[in-house]
């Protein structure tokens, strides 16, 4: 998978940074905020993020800026569990498996976690808004760099990004399911 560019951390920080010194008011907004909604209000924070960049950049940026708001004290470096990858925080994958960690084997998370995989671009923001609720209601984080990253590769044609995501979350389930198992005699 491909790691998050030092852009990417860049525009991650600046939103811990903004949620910080902006207050719930920035953070009312941002959440609000919906990629082609034609809403101008955004750009006083994120202007220097989405007007100098192509439009499809400007998108994926407001719409992690939007999930953001929704779980801003979710951060890249402290966690609740261990990522198999190490080096970064994980992506959407890794969250799915901490939150069945923390909320016990569910086949309703296994279904919105499918769900979120075969979504299509135009349905992502929805499927994604649902799991950063999940993420926040568990106090699982996010990485919001590595998300950002992630979006730009939504559409490829091996899939690399959803593959990617199964993997940690499928792993992170056979691992666990492996040390849950009785030992034989």
């Amino acid at each position: 998978m491909i790691p998050p560019s030092e852009q990417d951390r860049a525009f991650a920080e600046y939103l811990r940074t903004l949620a910080h010194c902006g207050g719930s008011r920035v953070l009312a907004t941002l959440a609000r905020t919906r990629p082609g909604s034609g809403s101008l209000r955004p750009l006083q924070w994120l202007g220097p993020w989405t007007l100098n960049v192509g439009p499809g950049e400007a998108q994926r940026r407001l719409l992690v800026a939007g999930l953001f708001a929704l779980h801003p004290h979710s951060g890249h470096t402290r966690s609740t569990g261990r990522s198999r990858s190490a080096g970064h925080a994980g992506n959407m994958g890794t969250v799915f498996a901490r939150l069945r960690r923390v909320r016990g084997s569910t086949a309703s998370l296994d279904q919105r976690f499918v769900a979120l995989l075969e979504a299509h671009r135009e349905d992502l923001p929805g499927h994604l808004r649902r799991a950063v609720g999940l993420a926040r209601s568990a106090e699982v984080n996010v990485d919001w760099a590595q998300l950002l990253a992630d979006l730009r590769l939504w559409d490829h044609l091996r899939q690399l990004v959803q593959r990617a995501w199964a993997t940690e979350y499928w792993a992170e389930t056979e691992t666990r399911s492996g040390e849950d198992a009785e030992p034989s005699a």
